[in-house]
């Protein structure tokens, strides 16, 4: 069995980004688990320490951290920031694209006003007037290298603006599966990402899995 190390990203329930150093435990080709080896990384970290282990974040998939984050959520204009991408590598520069992409922001912008779960309506959490029971809903979601997107549904209950409650479901989207029904920013990020090489990939890895476990 080794041990890889990876970035792993995902995106928040403000739709900015977020990039973890990960320990996947490999064996005979198939990961056998995995854990973070960080919090939430800014770009200004430049070497982190792993389990005692100090490590250059140019070591890992040659991926160079730069000195400001890719987005940053910006409350004054409600919308997630741009920066600088230069030198970043694909993975993170294509869910940039989507979060940042205006006609998807503007429909997180819409869902953000009402979300419709089980026959309820709900705010977002950034919403609450901070006067008596507020009741919220928001989402978010990992992107997992292998294409899997567990999302993460988020339920609180607000007295007078103080988190009463808080509740988590989890779905998920398959490479393969129809995002259609997904919240906005995970319906986009599945579209973008679950490319006709991820869906064939994620497929094969199954079969070879079913195999192995005859």
């Amino acid at each position: 069995m080794e041990k890889q190390l990876s970035f792993h990203h995902s995106v928040t329930e403000v739709a900015t980004i977020q990039i973890r150093l990960v320990g996947a435990y490999i064996k005979d080709g198939e990961e056998r688990g995995r854990k973070y080896l960080s919090g939430p990384m800014t770009p200004a970290d430049k070497v982190i320490e792993a389990e005692g282990a100090i490590v250059e974040m140019g070591e890992v998939d040659s991926i160079e951290m730069k000195e400001v984050a890719p987005v940053v959520y910006d409350p004054a204009k409600d919308k997630p920031v741009e920066k600088n991408l230069d030198g970043w590598d694909d993975r993170t520069c294509e869910i940039v694209g989507v979060i940042t992409d205006p006609d998807v922001y503007a429909d997180f912008v819409i869902e953000k006003q009402g979300v419709m779960v089980d026959g309820v309506m709900y705010i977002h959490p950034s919403l609450i007037t901070g006067e008596g029971m507020e009741e919220t809903m928001s989402f978010d979601r990992e992107l997992w290298p292998d294409g899997r997107i567990p999302i993460r549904r988020i339920h609180r209950i607000f007295e007078d603006g103080r988190e009463d409650l808080k509740e988590y479901h989890r779905t998920w989207i398959m490479p393969g599966d129809d995002p259609s029904g997904a919240d906005v920013m995970s319906k986009a990020l599945a579209i973008k990402l679950h490319t006709l090489k991820v869906v064939k990939d994620y497929k094969a890895k199954l079969a070879a899995q079913a195999l192995l476990n005859r």
